[in-house]
């Protein structure tokens, strides 16, 4: 199930006003009796349903935007979203807890699961605006997603979760992408400058003598036929929805950048066409660069440009778009 496809289920729900709730069972194979629903305020809900003697008992619970509460006259669980402006969201999150709990056959670990699930998506439902982020760090999130989707394209369902959390660098970790195997460190710039900016001496250093790679996305500005921010992760969520992914691995790395599905779009206008993208070795002999290692203890916080054009020596592969 995408989201589109739940949208339409949505929107086949017509609330007459004669109850509570009009419902619709989500899926037919889906093992656990999982609806949704329209309540008679127009609120969408995802409503668990129980066996009685496994009903669980708990106050209800509200957050922005969203609240739990549990029905035990009726033995159900209903998840409900408060505010429309939230509706992509919200179908994320439903299409995330169908496909955790569609062949799950015992009530108590599907009725634990839902509740889980809530708590964990339950602080992406509300707007943390803060300073707007500048131009050079809209342009770094930019190269960073356009090259997460492009590993999201060549990764197999069940690694999809694990590219997903190996992006690490809006959590100010030492690279902007860090798997078993090998690290990443991508740099953005515009398309017709030559230097990109290593704002440490730990940034182009290996961690645990893994080979670091660093990608320069060239960039150009395309107010009419360039890509946002938006854009992008919009892309990167449909990605993980084809592939069963988990979507609150994403939304919990944006909220590091305060960002959410609802503030987004204050940066659409900043859009942008990829131009070039270059691979380079960074562990090769002689590749230029300042690592912490090689330097005496008293030189700190180094910051220092790198000429691309220099680089061709080093190239692991070149693409252009």
């Amino acid at each position: 199930m995408d989201s589109l496809e739940l949208e339409q289920k949505w929107i086949s729900l017509n609330h007459d006003g004669s109850s509570d709730y009009v419902l619709r069972r989500i899926d037919s194979s889906c093992i656990p009796e999982l609806s949704i629903a329209i309540s008679s305020g127009l609120d969408r809900s995802l409503i668990l349903e129980l066996p009685m003697e496994h009903m669980v008992n708990f106050e209800s619970i509200k957050r922005r935007n969203l609240t739990l509460e549990p029905y035990s006259s009726l033995s159900c669980i209903v998840l409900k979203l408060t505010d429309p402006i939230y509706y992509d969201l919200f179908n994320d999150l439903v299409i995330s807890l169908y496909h955790r709990l569609k062949d799950e056959s015992d009530p108590i670990v599907s009725s634990r699961s839902f509740v889980e699930t809530f708590h964990k998506w339950s602080e992406f439902f509300h707007d943390e605006r803060s300073e707007r982020l500048s131009n050079e760090v809209v342009k770094g999130l930019f190269g960073e997603l356009f090259i997460l989707k492009g590993l999201l394209e060549n990764t197999e369902a069940i690694e999809i979760n694990h590219v997903l959390s190996a992006w690490v660098g809006p959590y100010d970790e030492i690279h902007d992408f860090s798997f078993d195997e090998k690290d990443i460190e991508v740099k953005t710039k515009d398309n017709k400058k030559l230097d990109v900016r290593i704002s440490s001496e730990f940034q182009l250093e290996s961690v645990l003598d893994k080979p670091l790679e660093l990608i320069v996305v060239s960039l150009e500005g395309d107010y009419v036929n360039g890509e946002a921010l938006s854009d992008l992760v919009s892309e990167i969520r449909q990605q993980v929805a084809n592939k069963l992914g988990d979507p609150s691995i994403l939304f919990e790395t944006l909220k590091q950048k305060k960002l959410s599905l609802k503030n987004i779009g204050d940066y659409d206008n900043y859009r942008f066409k990829v131009v070039e993208k270059d691979i380079y070795n960074c562990l090769m002999n002689g590749f230029p660069r300042l690592v912490k290692s090689e330097l005496p203890d008293s030189i700190v916080n180094i910051q220092y440009s790198l000429n691309t054009s220099t680089l061709s020596a080093f190239l692991i592969s070149s693409e252009k778009f």
